[in-house]
């Protein structure tokens, strides 16, 4: 299952590339499908920009398209969405509602 809070926060010593990888890991995904599915969604939520850094942006939009990212390892068969597009800019409130079309 995969689960986006309203509210939380990103280790600040990790960057969005190694939140992903760690996560993905936590989520019993092997190393391969693990760095896979970070490949995969990184470009899918425009995070390119943020791929190496551990700062988010003020705003938050940047950390909730992480979140969104999150929940989306290992392509769960259910999502738990409380308030998912809550601080991103219209663009990405476009692309999360593509997403939870799929």
């Amino acid at each position: 299952m995969g689960v986006i809070p309203q509210e939380g926060a990103l280790f600040s010593h990790l960057t969005v590339q190694e939140h992903l990888y760690f996560f993905g890991r936590l989520k019993g995904l092997t190393r391969g499908v693990a760095q896979a599915q970070v490949e995969r969604l990184i470009p899918l939520l425009s995070l390119e920009e943020y791929r190496g850094k551990k700062d988010q942006d003020p705003l938050g939009g940047t950390q909730r398209r992480v979140f969104i990212a999150l929940a989306l390892l290992g392509d769960p068969p259910m999502m738990v969405l409380d308030e998912p597009t809550a601080g991103l800019d219209p663009a990405a409130r476009r692309m999360s509602g593509i997403l939870s079309k799929r």
